[in-house]
């Protein structure tokens, strides 16, 4: 690597005002993501699922008559 053309283009300065981050709102902005993060990952489960949990969803919904019932025992 050559030094020997090097130049100078332009001098720095320094600013009056230091500058620092934001935390007050790097904060706020992170605790509103975290916090639709967690109501859409509760709230979209529930909103997708498309299967009938009673009997009477069945009933209600396609007018159907309800022959049996299987009961799940954990």
């Amino acid at each position: 690597m050559e030094l020997d053309n090097l130049k100078i283009v332009d001098t720095a300065t320094s600013n009056m005002i230091p500058i620092c981050p934001a935390s007050l709102r790097n904060w706020i902005i992170g605790t509103l993501i975290g916090l639709m993060l967690a109501i859409g990952n509760i709230l979209i489960p529930y909103l997708i699922n498309n299967t009938f949990m009673s009997a009477q969803e069945v009933v209600h919904y396609l007018g159907l008559t309800v022959l049996g019932e299987i009961h799940f025992t954990k």
